[in-house]
């Protein structure tokens, strides 16, 4: 994901679908979080878009799969 959207709930809610459907075609457990950039103090949309895109994953992956794992690396 783009980090130009993570600051956009439209944009997070597709992405989310996105990986709903990956676990149903693939059959996985959950879905891992590893974000390798760096957030600077300048740039608070993308620390909240991010914080928000984890809550928002975690919620819809608790509602459809209830044994799921969202985790963070």
């Amino acid at each position: 994901m783009s980090e130009a959207v993570l600051p956009i709930k439209t944009a997070r809610a597709t992405w989310i679908q996105q990986q709903l459907a990956k676990v149903d075609q693939y059959y996985l457990d959950g879905i891992n979080f590893d974000y390798e950039n760096a957030i600077l103090p300048d740039q608070p949309g993308i620390r909240k878009g991010y914080t928000d895109l984890v809550r928002e994953t975690k919620a819809a992956f608790s509602e459809k799969y209830p044994d799921s794992m969202v985790t963070i690396l």
